[in-house]
């Protein structure tokens, strides 16, 4: 036994242990889970780093929490069972514990996952992964309107969607053109409403996805090109010869017209025949009545079978006549028999490009007029405009939505319907300049005279009131009928172009009903009705906590029916502890509906229940609730390193946003901290302190708005009787086995002594300390009031004051030896005071009378936590 006893003193004193209290560390978040997308099958790594956690304590644990619920590490230990390709990485000493998973797959690894730390907050914090399979490996890519082989039609608003596939991922998509990014980036969908020209055919279009998580970005399957198809422009006629012809001979031109697709040509004569349907114009044996203005049309069609706007050229051809002035003139040639005279045609080309030409304009729409309708007829608006090329026509409602037709009808219309239409117009010019025309055309719905809602009105027996009915209509006034009854009528009404009102003075049994009035506007009449309805008790309303601490619940009161009298109903919430009485909260009247009670008792279930109180009469008492108030927060100053540390009420708290802290001085507190917010409930205090400075601090929502309550530090304050040197360990040990075997020997010596004990029979000197007192950091600058009790084996307790004892921490235990009548001396132990030195000697002469040879003395505190003889 010796030896076993002196082997545990050497081993606390080595480790420094047996004197110290473990200090307290701040933990705090250097790096939170971030949300995550990846492709399936790759690795992913979710990052957690702590600052200031221990290695090796189970923490930070890091789990899956939706959809599925599975704890998957704790610390650097993985659940293999749960999740086989996941594994805990980092630099653990600086507390980095990342959970890797290898292989990720859409199920079960998406979802929510959260990493926990304990002594911090928040707690924990979570993440998003979300994970791309093969079938969302690609982003969806549309286009729209477009035909075959992917083609649009230059100037045709054109719109490109991108799509990843996947609800509401976090990164961002971005079309590009040529594989640079467009100012056209945001989330899903992303659409790209864009006017195509026929300058960007050989143009490559794509979409991308970027996320930081992922390497390579999600793209379009394949990029896409576009064949873009625009009418014919650029046209021009060629011939030969620069455009000289004899007379007889045979004349050629050639009309080519740049557009896609080719264009079909047609050649007319200047009397407006139709020559040709190619290209190529003939003439064969040129007559001089042939001269004139001749004209070449160039047209195609698009892929919706929409043609293409004609281009014109023409050429004039000129006859001869010798003329000064003329732009034709004639050229004589010889003959080397007979001199014969010739006459030349000339060939004057004149090209109109349809870019340049009076063949395009901008919109304009024809005329349209305001109109009046009747609620349930058909409306139908027609908007047409001329315009080079074709415009685009829409409509824009009332409301701010559009209508993309020419011709809008509107079908069994309604009085929501009416309001300004907008017709507007728009194309696009060669050089890239919107055209666009707007008419406005107000549409006037009629109706006839419809009630507002169907009010019920209520009143209590003796009461006056007015009843009132309003009305919609158009074209107005309205004009009303009597009020009825049943049987009766009522004239003493007041009307105006949209309302009738009655006035009853007095409200007696016969007034309660239903009553009917009339209207009539120009389109019809409507009936109306309104119910008179007699006052009556309320029904107690439902109960819900909405807030709470260690001594105060806020109360959410649910208002169940108001017996008709919102007006006057109030309500009264009673509270009380199980098998208490009820006390009542009574509120500050109808617009009260939290119940602050304050002023209770910590971790305490309370019954509640209200009811509620109009000019008719009392409801019952609702259904009781149970509501259990919160733990006190606790707070501890350690002296060895000046720092504050406190515990959180936890989730439902009122007030624990931020900390208020104070620290007393001469009997004044003086403000450390207004509203202090740390998630590792730390704070070191910077001011020097000395021994009878005391800390407090209270819970606040924002700075001035806190708890009434504060709650004081309770002081540590660290042994220094331990050391890490393995020398005086063994020291300490040896002198430990000493004092054992004198234990020993005085125990036994004692037991053979008989008589009473003597004054002052034990010293305080001679008695070996006991270092591990239980009571070191339980009652800290707290008195402990302790007696001495006599436990006789009949059964009977009597106690004797002995005197009390003082401790704080840090005190070193002693023993008093007292000596019973039977001669049996026991041992007490004693707390004499450590720093502070408040401790007292037990006075043992008011024990002397004790004369039961087989009582037992026991110590006991005014805490209930007994101190045994040892």
């Amino acid at each position: 036994m010796v030896a076993v006893l002196s082997l545990t003193v050497i081993f606390l004193v080595s480790q420094g242990t047996l004197f110290g209290v473990t200090e307290v560390e701040c933990v705090s978040w250097i790096r939170t889970p971030n949300d995550t997308v990846v492709l399936e099958g790759t690795t992913v790594t979710l990052h957690c780093t702590l600052d200031g956690i221990e290695p090796d304590t189970g923490w930070p644990k890091w789990s899956q929490t939706f959809p599925i619920d599975r704890a998957v590490s704790a610390g650097t230990i993985v659940n293999k069972d749960v999740c086989s390709n996941c594994m805990v990485s980092g630099n653990h000493s600086i507390g980095e514990y990342n959970l890797q998973i290898q292989d990720v797959q859409l199920n079960p690894d998406e979802g929510q996952w959260e990493c926990r730390a304990f002594g911090v907050s928040p707690s924990s914090y979570t993440a998003e992964l979300i994970i791309f399979d093969e079938d969302l490996a690609y982003l969806v890519c549309n286009v729209s309107p477009i035909g075959p082989n992917r083609t649009i039609a230059s100037g045709d608003l054109t719109n490109l969607t991108c799509d990843s596939g996947k609800a509401a991922p976090p990164g961002e998509l971005v079309w590009t053109i040529n594989g640079s990014d467009t100012e056209t980036k945001g989330h899903r969908p992303l659409i790209w409403s864009k006017y195509f020209q026929k300058s960007e055919s050989s143009d490559v279009y794509s979409c991308k996805y970027t996320y930081p998580s992922l390497e390579v970005p999600l793209t379009c399957s394949d990029d896409m090109t576009f064949d873009i198809q625009y009418h014919p422009s650029s046209v021009e006629i060629l011939y030969d010869d620069e455009g000289k012809v004899k007379e007889h001979e045979t004349f050629s031109a050639t009309c080519h017209a740049e557009a896609n697709p080719t264009p079909n040509y047609r050649w007319f004569s200047p009397t407006g025949i139709l020559l040709s349907t190619k290209s190529l114009l003939i003439i064969n044996s040129t007559q001089r009545s042939q001269a004139g203005t001749y004209r070449c049309d160039a047209k195609n069609k698009f892929y919706d079978n929409r043609e293409g706007n004609a281009s014109a050229a023409m050429i004039s051809m000129c006859n001869v006549t010798g003329k000064k002035g003329e732009q034709c003139k004639v050229r004589q040639e010889k003959d080397e028999e007979k001199p014969i005279r010739k006459k030349y045609i000339y060939i004057r080309a004149r090209i109109y490009h349809l870019v340049l030409s009076f063949l395009l304009d901008s919109p304009t729409i024809t005329t349209l007029e305001n109109v009046t309708t009747v609620e349930g007829d058909t409306v139908q608006l027609e908007c047409n405009a001329e315009a080079n090329p074709r415009a685009l026509i829409y409509w824009t409602l009332p409301d701010a939505t559009e209508y993309h037709e020419a011709e809008l009808i509107l079908e069994d219309i309604k009085r929501t319907h009416a309001g300004f239409y907008t017709c507007s117009a728009i194309n696009i010019l060669f050089d890239g300049q919107l055209g666009k025309d707007e008419r406005t055309i107000n549409v006037d719905v009629q109706f006839a005279p419809t009630q507002i809602g169907e009010p019920d009105f209520a009143a209590g027996i003796g009461e006056s009131v007015i009843l009132t009915i309003e009305v919609e209509a158009n074209p107005l006034p309205v004009s009303f009928s009597e009020w009825r009854l049943g049987d009766l009528t009522f004239t003493n009404t007041t009307n105006t172009q949209t309302s009738s009102s009655l006035f009853i003075r007095s409200t007696t049994q016969d007034h309660f009903g239903v009553y009917v009035v009339h209207g009539v506007n120009s389109i019809g009449t409507g009936r109306f009705q309104v119910a008179l309805l007699q006052k009556e008790v309320p029904e107690p309303p439902q109960l819900e906590a909405s807030g709470k601490t260690h001594n105060r619940l806020l109360i959410k009161i649910i208002p169940g029916f108001d017996g008709r009298d919102p007006e006057n109903i109030y309500f009264l919430v009673e509270y009380g502890s199980k098998g208490d009485d009820f006390l009542v909260w009574t509120g500050s009247g109808s617009n009260d509906l939290l119940a602050d009670i304050q002023d209770l008792d910590e971790s305490t279930t309370y019954e509640v229940r209200g009811y509620a109180i109009n000019s008719v009469g009392t409801s019952d008492k609702s259904d009781l609730y149970e509501i259990d108030t919160m733990k006190k927060p606790e707070v501890f100053y350690f002296e060895s390193n000046n720092t504050l540390t406190w515990t959180n009420y936890g989730k439902g708290s009122l007030t624990e946003n931020c900390v208020k802290i104070e620290m007393s001085i001469e009997s004044e507190w003086l403000v450390l901290e207004e509203c202090y917010s740390s998630d590792s409930n730390c704070y070191e205090v910077e001011t020097e302190v000395d021994n009878d400075v005391m800390f407090r601090i209270a819970f606040c929502l924002e700075v001035n708005i806190c708890d009434s309550e504060y709650h004081k530090a309770v002081v540590y304050i660290p042994s220094t009787g331990g050391t890490n040197i393995s020398l005086l360990g063994l020291i300490f040990g040896l002198l430990g086995v000493g004092i054992v075997v004198l234990i020993i020997f005085g125990v036994w010596w004692n037991k053979r002594r008989k008589g009473k004990p003597k004054d002052n029979d034990a010293s305080v000197n001679d008695i070996p300390q006991h270092q591990n007192n239980e009571n070191y950091s339980q009652h800290p600058y707290e008195d402990i009031d302790t007696q001495i009790s006599v436990s006789e084996d009949n059964g009977n307790t009597e106690q004797d004051k002995a005197g009390s004892v003082r401790a704080s921490p840090g005190t070193e235990n002693e023993y008093i030896s007292m000596e019973g009548s039977d001669g049996d001396k026991i041992e007490y132990m004693k707390m004499k005071g450590g720093k502070s030195d408040k401790g007292e000697v037990v006075n043992v002469d008011q024990v002397e009378d004790i004369k039961s040879s087989s009582s037992s003395l026991n110590a006991t505190n005014n805490t209930d936590e007994s101190i045994s003889p040892l």
